[in-house]
């Protein structure tokens, strides 16, 4: 890990199987790493805005949520000045190309695909916290097709 303090995680997803998962993703990469989670897509912002001291280092983003989904919230967050600096990584099923080109395009740093393997999903996300993202390549954008992850 890159950062000395504890890395802050906001994952954002209307499941809770996915969120069970995703902690204990996190939970054995880094038990340090301080997680928040969001249920409620229409919830994100005023987290956010109401936590504006302690921002998230990273958001993870579910793109099909009910209500808003993950590309209308990653517009709001890149749309914010207060939040823009912040990378955000969708953690998706959905993996159609055009739809990865127009997450790209809205601001956001990486595209992983959800899977039912923990080792899988760990190798995405220490991919994530151990790389400069700062400036996302569209070629290393979608994880799933970086070699030797």
């Amino acid at each position: 890990m890159k950062a000395t303090s504890p890395i802050r995680i906001l994952y954002l997803d209307d499941d809770d199987d996915d969120h069970f998962i995703f902690s204990r993703v996190l939970n054995d990469i880094d038990p340090s790493i301080q997680l928040v989670s969001l249920r409620d897509s229409e919830k994100l912002m005023e987290y956010l805005l109401n936590n504006i001291e302690q921002l998230p280092d990273y958001i993870f983003l579910d793109l099909n949520m009910p209500k808003k989904n993950g590309s209308e919230c990653l517009s709001e967050i890149k749309s914010n000045r207060q939040l823009e600096h912040i990378p955000v990584i969708i953690y998706s099923t959905s993996y159609h190309q055009d739809i990865l080109d127009l997450l790209y395009e809205r601001g956001a740093s990486y595209a992983i695909r959800k899977s039912s393997s923990c080792k899988q999903i760990k190798k995405m996300v220490e991919y994530v916290l151990n790389h400069d993202i700062s400036t996302p390549m569209r070629n290393k954008f979608s994880l799933e097709l970086v070699e030797k992850l």
